[in-house]
């Protein structure tokens, strides 16, 4: 029965007709164009940066003021889903390392730092 089902598929293919091959590799071809065209559309525009510079520097007292960060996935803004993690203490010497991530699936595993150094 498998043998039998195997050679009518070859007949089938065999009759195909070469006009047809070709429109099927070529509405392939042009629905991936297509899709990656659409993707690129889509996602051009998406961002997911530091606000600010990632090195700031400061004097211990002075005033630390937090720009946060600038993401956008598939045209929507989602900095308010941005989640930072690290403090800074503006009375203690020392460097801080600002972690910033988002749960999203478009920037899922893509992390962004920020140092901050009081110093004297």
């Amino acid at each position: 029965m498998k043998k039998r089902t195997q050679n009518k598929m070859k007949n089938t293919i065999k009759k195909t007709s070469t006009f047809t091959k070709v429109l099927c590799v070529f509405l392939f071809v042009i629905c991936c164009c297509g899709g990656a065209y659409a993707t690129y559309s889509i996602t051009k525009n998406d961002t997911f940066e530091l606000i600010g510079e990632s090195l700031i520097e400061l004097s211990i007292g002075e005033e630390y003021i937090e720009q946060g960060v600038k993401a956008i996935a598939f045209g929507k803004d989602i900095s308010s889903q941005v989640i930072r993690t690290g403090t800074v203490d503006k009375q203690t010497k020392g460097e801080y390392i600002l972690k910033y991530t988002v749960n999203n699936f478009r920037f899922k595993g893509y992390t962004l730092y920020k140092k901050v150094v009081v110093s004297e």
